[in-house]
């Protein structure tokens, strides 16, 4: 059987797009946890067929996704890409036991924070790599 003319119509009519942030940390497959979305899936107001395209606060990584359904306190959503790995952090690993790299944020960005008390001592790095090198660095100048 042929498509009918009420089968066709523009993406904007049957379906909306979403823009996701994911939290620092998240991984493309946390999206496709039911559960996952358990406070905000009908709060925001996610339907069935719609598109998320979502990225990780830290900037790690990309995805797109589908809408299979929305439940009253969960959504199931399925990718339609493989993620896109923006910054690989497996690679970046520091060797210090005195500073972490630590994401806090748009504003203050990748930090270097003190683990004894928590107070950041250097904020603003571009990438976690960016702040693992000055770690690093300083690790060695301390040693020596």
């Amino acid at each position: 059987m042929a498509l009918q003319k009420s089968q066709i119509l523009p993406e904007v009519s049957a379906r909306r797009r979403w823009c996701v942030t994911a939290p620092s940390g998240a991984t493309p497959e946390d999206l496709c946890i039911p559960e996952y979305w358990k406070h905000i899936a009908r709060e925001c107001g996610l339907r069935d067929n719609d598109i998320v395209t979502a990225t990780c606060l830290d900037g790690s990584w990309y995805c797109e996704y589908i809408v299979l359904h929305v439940g009253p306190v969960h959504a199931k959503l399925q990718p339609i890409m493989e993620p896109v790995v923006l910054i690989d952090l497996s690679e970046a690993v520091d060797k210090s036991d005195t500073f972490k790299a630590v994401w806090k944020g748009p504003a203050a960005r990748w930090c270097v924070q003190r683990i004894s008390d928590g107070e950041l001592t250097k904020t603003k790095f571009q990438t976690k790599e960016q702040a693992v090198v000055w770690i690093n660095t300083q690790a060695k100048a301390l040693a020596a």
